[in-house]
């Protein structure tokens, strides 16, 4: 809820609440004062007083919003920090590109800000293998027929359905893929982006990871010129395809993957492979957006290393601030030399049931702060006269989050270097890095 909407009520009372009370505690405190009439001398002095007091609790009750801030603040209650933007950026490789490409985790990628000349930087959330081969086709089976929606995907704003309507038994998504050299043995990472209204009751509960169920047994295979083979499926984001993500499989030994014609697109040999149902409980058959190869989730922050922040001088509750932020949660790794190495420490909530030998520190991420103990709740960290001004490292963090770093889908987005070091020594190959987000 927003602020102007929460603000706290100090004391709800008003001008008549006041002299009411005023008027019952006379007879407790001076019982020889029986005249409450209003043309009483003291009574009047009570509704002067009732009408001040009044006029103090309406104003205390106009407090801005920076002082409801800090009144949380007091009571150790802080705003969530920012949160980073998150989308799917697809490298598409140019005609002579090798037939493999590696991607480094954290490539960072920008894009041009809408309000402000410096670019919005994202960085990709783990390394991706992109491949030469292009999916050429998509087909829909429905255990009976074929039908072609290669359209649909490659639009990607109605959708399509990937097992038909009845998403029974036996049905299946065939991809084809084009190419022109055998299909390499990679790790195949395929983005399903999913339409939102489809995701069934089982999915979209508040459970932990772990206790997700898929509505349907997929099996992924590919045909090897005589028959379909079973694909090693390392990982399924999509829980069968009815939410949003990557479905990553390893592909065999080159030369297994042959290439024909299937289905309703005769036209070219293609690469197939194909997702089959072998058990389902769909709710509502799956409606998929667009499939898509080399693509990899990336986030809206830059990740830092080895900033120095200071030395420590051995008083209590000391206090640093990395040059960056809003920090992102969990990215930061703090080292502290004490004279014997650099020693990393951890970053907890409180420090309340830290001993004065726990080595943990508190993180403000909106701000960067970071405060270490005082020698009874958390320990303080010992001076080195060896580095004075340089034992408190961090030695890795990543910032970024906000409404500034939104950035339209499909929006161009170059490599910013010097991050992704194979596509600055081929640039030749990689069209100067051009890519584009399939999902903002």
């Amino acid at each position: 809820m927003p602020l102007s909407s929460n603000v706290p009520i100090i004391d709800n009372r008003r001008y008549d609440d006041i002299l009411a009370e005023l008027r019952t505690r006379v007879p407790r405190y001076t019982p020889e004062w029986t005249d409450l009439n209003d043309s009483d001398p003291g009574v009047t002095l009570m509704q002067l007083f009732a009408w001040l007091a009044d006029m103090l609790l309406y104003r205390m009750g106009r407090v801005p919003e920076l002082n409801y801030l800090k009144f949380l603040q007091l009571l150790g209650i802080e705003l969530r920090a920012a949160m980073p933007s998150v989308a799917e950026i697809e490298f598409p490789l140019t005609p002579t590109a090798p037939q493999i490409v590696l991607i480094p985790a954290r490539t960072q990628v920008s894009a041009e800000a809408a309000d402000s000349a410096a670019p919005i930087v994202f960085e990709t959330d783990r390394a991706l293998t992109a491949i030469a081969a292009k999916i050429g086709a998509v087909q829909s089976f429905d255990g009976f027929a074929f039908s072609d929606v290669t359209a649909a995907n490659v639009d990607a704003r109605d959708g399509f359905l990937p097992f038909s309507q009845s998403a029974g038994i036996d049905a299946a998504l065939y991809i084809g893929f084009e190419t022109t050299t055998p299909f390499p043995q990679v790790e195949l990472d395929l983005a399903f982006v999913t339409a939102s209204t489809n995701t069934p009751k089982s999915v979209s509960c508040d459970l932990p990871p772990a206790s997700r169920f898929a509505s349907a047994t997929l099996r992924w295979e590919y045909w090897n010129g005589s028959e379909w083979v079973a694909l090693d499926l390392l990982n399924d984001e999509t829980l069968a395809l009815t939410r949003s993500g990557h479905v990553r499989l390893r592909t065999p030994r080159v030369g297994l993957m042959a290439a024909s014609k299937v289905g309703e697109k005769l036209d070219i040999d293609r690469v197939w492979i194909r997702a089959r149902i072998l058990r389902a409980q769909y709710e509502r058959p799956p409606v998929v957006l667009a499939v898509r190869t080399n693509t990899i989730s990336a986030t809206q922050a830059q990740t830092v290393r080895d900033e120095v922040l200071g030395g420590s001088n051995g008083s209590t509750s000391q206090r640093f601030r990395v040059a960056n932020a809003p920090v992102l949660d969990k990215t930061l790794v703090l080292e502290v030399d004490e004279g014997d190495g650099f020693t990393p420490w951890t970053e907890v909530d409180d420090r309340f049931t830290a001993g004065p030998r726990d080595r943990v520190y508190l993180l403000d991420r909106t701000t960067g702060e970071i405060e270490f103990g005082d020698g009874e709740h958390g320990a303080i960290p010992v001076g080195n006269n060896e580095m004075a001004g340089s034992n408190v490292v961090a030695r890795v963090y990543r910032f970024g989050g906000g409404a500034a770093g939104n950035a339209a889908a499909a929006q161009r987005r170059v490599v910013a270097a010097p991050a992704l070091a194979e596509c600055e020594s081929r640039r030749s190959w990689c069209g100067s890095c051009g890519m584009r987000g399939v999902a903002g």
